[in-house]
């Protein structure tokens, strides 16, 4: 948690720190201290920089999904109810929450889509997944 108090402690920084971040968002959601560093980025970034990076996230929504690292950074932006935001990245999640739902760290962020407001493009994904399955017609 080095980074995460390094980032608090540097005011004067953050809008350098912010454009790194937007550049490098995708690379800082892999490992374990970047992904947490950015989602501190998220929680102190003024309007303008946090919808560019929300944006990025948003349209990353699948690739981020599915990595144990990554992941966090999607539930974190769901759990903040962003306006806009929680819809779009349901949305993107849609035909991908059957997949999410067998991996470990997908199946959190198919639980977060469940309770931020995606319920219904989760609900219909698992079901429309159950209906198309070989094990169905048994």
């Amino acid at each position: 948690m080095q980074i995460d108090g390094s980032i608090r402690n540097c005011k004067e920084d953050w809008l350098t720190i912010f454009e790194v971040a937007k550049r490098s968002c995708l690379n800082l959601a892999v490992h374990s201290q970047g992904c947490l560093t950015l989602n501190t980025c998220i929680d102190h970034m003024i309007e303008d920089h946090k919808r560019e990076l929300l944006d990025i996230i948003k349209e990353n929504s699948v690739f981020l999904a599915q990595d144990p690292y990554r992941n966090y950074v999607v539930q974190h932006v769901l759990r903040i109810h962003y306006p806009g935001v929680n819809g779009r990245i349901c949305h993107k999640l849609q035909e991908f929450y059957v997949r999410l739902s067998m991996q470990k760290s997908g199946s959190h962020v198919v639980e977060t889509c469940a309770i931020s407001g995606g319920i219904v493009y989760v609900v219909n994904d698992l079901v429309q997944g159950f209906i198309s399955s070989p094990l169905s017609e048994t």
